[in-house]
């Protein structure tokens, strides 16, 4: 699980972090399962977009 902090625009930058850079480093494999995403903010109209919270888990091996 990684916390992102920031625009839900941003959430694709995170991801290419973690599937191009971190995970080859990790030493870790993608499983065969979708990533997922939570979103931790209880109601993101009214949160700043440099707020917001969404925790993005990738299923490793």
């Amino acid at each position: 699980m990684a916390l992102h902090r920031g625009a839900y625009e941003k959430l694709s930058e995170a991801y290419r972090y973690i599937l191009l850079k971190w995970l080859p480093e990790s030493g870790f494999e993608l499983r065969d399962e979708p990533c997922f995403e939570v979103y931790l903010n209880r109601d993101p109209r009214r949160t700043k977009p440099e707020n917001l919270k969404t925790e993005i888990y990738v299923p490793i091996k």
